[in-house]
């Protein structure tokens, strides 16, 4: 992670002596479906699938653009939640891991006069804690099985992954309340 801000601030400074320098800085949130894909869940047939689990990221995210080109580097709190249904003992079940996370991306952005931009880079993510949950329809199985219990030990602390995402900015809430 040293390289990466290290390689982001020599940029900085080598392209800021060029000029056309834009800084945007804001706040960033999201809710959003979440999934956590498992080989050990995908060969389980009818007694595991997946179902839809609902996560969410907030934090500070800033952005230096050179002209069309910037570099954006933002720290998000948050979760994500892996969803499961099926049969267990004969009844239907339900059950989720949820991962709280402190998410860190670092990106290349190109951005379009119109507001649109595509960016491409790497995110460092720290699981801090991992809750499971089971319900069933049964409440003999439940008062065995059921509830939350943190298995946390049984994930890893940290991992990296590859990001590609597009979106359009946005004009400020406040800047429609001054006009």
């Amino acid at each position: 992670m040293k390289t990466f801000i290290a390689a982001a601030l020599s940029l900085l400074i080598v392209s800021s002596v060029q000029g056309q320098l834009a800084i945007e800085v804001g706040a960033k949130g999201s809710y959003n479906s979440t999934w956590l894909f498992n080989k050990n869940i995908s060969d389980q047939g009818d007694g595991q699938d997946y179902a839809m689990g609902w996560g969410k990221n907030y934090g500070l995210g800033a952005t230096v653009y050179f002209g069309a080109f910037g570099i954006a580097l933002d720290v998000l709190q948050g979760n994500h939640v892996g969803g499961y249904q099926g049969i267990f003992l004969g009844e239907n079940y339900t059950s989720s891991v949820d991962l709280k996370t402190l998410n860190i991306p670092l990106m290349v952005k190109l951005r379009g006069e119109s507001g649109g931009y595509i960016e491409l880079g790497v995110q460092m993510t720290r699981v801090s804690n991992a809750e499971y949950t089971f319900d069933s329809a049964s409440d003999a199985i439940d008062l065995i099985y059921g509830g939350s219990s943190d298995v946390t030990d049984k994930y890893n602390k940290s991992y990296n992954s590859a990001i590609l995402g597009f979106g359009a900015s946005v004009k400020p809430f406040l800047k429609f309340l001054w006009h």
